[in-house]
């Protein structure tokens, strides 16, 4: 008894100490899968960061470009009214009457491609002052508080991988050995049936599976 409780007591300290070694495998695989974890995550952040950053840089080229229209249109329309302004005071010095009313006229007529430039600007809104800003697609206030992280560590207990030895067993079969062991001179024997046979020179005989006595003679019949 005490020499299975010994080995039972080495086969669960065998087996503990496995136990540990494997503790510390499973550790480093689940760390390293946490590590490629946010590897994946980081590396899916950078690509939207760029995304999104190349995309505000797109926009903002589109609008600086359509104002340096507007600002071009408006230079040039500046431009002729300061013409037509400095030809109107030089006509009202020493041209006729008649070259000052052509003067008034033509003055009038740039006065409505004026009034039509502005509206257009107005109706192409083009004069709207224009801004840049972002709309999340995400809610950040959930990344950072209402997920508070990425996965759960739990422990697992299976079924122990120890076979014990039982001293029941042990008897068992001790018992068994012994019985197999038993000398035949100490077997017994016990009378079970006389069969008588015909004729001389029986040597043996055989039961058949159906029940069947046949026996061997020396002497023919």
């Amino acid at each position: 008894m005490i020499t299975e409780n010994a080995e039972n007591i080495r086969r669960i300290s065998i087996n503990k100490h496995e136990n540990l070694t494997s503790l510390q495998e499973e550790r480093q695989r689940i760390e390293n899968g946490i590590v490629q974890t946010r590897i994946k995550i980081n590396n899916h952040l950078d690509k939207l960061q760029a995304d999104l950053i190349q995309d505000l840089y797109v926009k903002e080229l589109k609008e600086r470009k359509k104002i340096q229209q507007v600002l071009k249109s408006l230079e040039e329309r500046e431009g002729q009214l300061k013409e037509i302004q400095t030809n109107f005071v030089n006509i009202k010095k020493y041209a006729s009457d008649i070259q000052l009313f052509l003067s008034m006229k033509q003055i009038e007529n740039s006065i409505v491609k004026d009034e039509a430039f502005v509206e257009s600007l107005i109706e192409n809104r083009s004069i709207c002052q224009v801004g840049l800003d972002l709309k999340y697609t995400i809610d950040t206030e959930f990344l950072t508080v209402g997920m508070p992280s990425i996965g759960q560590v739990g422990v697992d207990y299976s079924s122990c991988q120890v076979r014990f030895t039982k001293n029941k067993d042990n008897q068992a079969q001790t018992m068994a050995t012994k019985a197999i062991m038993k000398s035949f001179e100490n077997i017994a024997l016990e009378f079970q049936k006389k069969i008588t046979a015909c004729g001389r020179g029986v040597t043996g005989c055989t039961i058949l599976p159906h029940g069947t006595i046949i026996a061997f003679s020396k002497e023919r019949t």
